[in-house]
């Protein structure tokens, strides 16, 4: 039987839900991999999963909403209540402006949000490496891609705040008596981070945690800053004014 396909997007974001919540719908770029390789029935095979701290949406073509849906019910730790509560669907044209909207940074928490552009690349790539999507959703993400770099180049919309990361250290920088800030996590997220302490507060001593030793040391000797293990992060906060958190664990640190 021939099921007829439809553009859908279906997910949560901070919208309605806060971090907690949101947690409980994440969906790591491991966990996306399982899905993507598991055998899915036949009219679901099209479709990307986009999933940040701000929100987890898939997108794809099938015969109704509920079929994304179920992939959150069965991959996510969210309970059905949760589901029927705060997952939002679109389709069609609804769910191509979304797309849009989100891609220029117009639906993120903080407005003009430079980092979604990285995030929704990585995770179509991920989606195409294990061969999930198609000709309409190539073209689809060419366009919003191109949509996002013609807001930022012809708009002042992204003028001010370029991403949540950078608005952090620029908290931070504004804070009074901060000596000290560690920083937990050496990945992209983490070394965005360092980089902009280091450029709003250069007088700051800056200590970096990381699990993995050679990640943690060449983002170390990169910035000429300390680094340290895991097993050190209660000793380090000893005398530290802040922690930032920049990793995606997928279990508490």
């Amino acid at each position: 039987m021939i099921h007829p396909q439809h553009f859908f997007v279906a997910g949560v974001s901070f919208r309605k839900t806060n971090i907690h919540l949101r947690s409980r719908f994440s969906l790591s770029p491991g966990q996306c991999s399982v899905i993507y390789t598991a055998k899915q029935v036949n009219f679901f095979q099209h479709y990307f999963i986009l999933s940040t701290c701000n929100r987890t949406e898939i997108y794809g073509f099938a015969p109704c909403r509920y079929a994304l849906c179920a992939l959150f019910q069965q991959y996510t730790n969210a309970s059905p209540d949760e589901l029927s509560h705060y997952v939002y669907s679109k389709e069609g044209n609804d769910a191509v402006r979304h797309l849009f909207n989100v891609a220029s940074g117009m639906d993120s928490q903080i407005p003009g949000d430079y980092e979604i552009i990285s995030q929704i690349k990585s995770a179509f790539q991920l989606a195409k490496e294990h061969q999930r999507t198609n000709g309409y959703l190539e073209r689809l993400f060419n366009f919003a891609m191109q949509a996002s770099k013609e807001v930022k180049a012809k708009t002042s919309f992204s003028s001010g705040t370029v991403s949540a990361i950078y608005a952090t250290a620029k908290e931070l920088s504004k804070q009074k008596g901060i000596h000290k800030v560690v920083v937990l996590g050496a990945g992209n997220a983490g070394l965005q981070t360092v980089g902009y302490l280091r450029k709003l507060m250069p007088n700051v001593t800056i200590t970096l945690v990381n699990r993995d030793a050679q990640k943690l040391q060449r983002a170390a000797s990169l910035f000429n800053i300390q680094g340290t293990s895991l097993e050190n992060l209660q000793n380090e906060l000893k005398d530290a004014n802040a922690m930032v958190v920049a990793t995606n664990a997928d279990n508490p640190l």
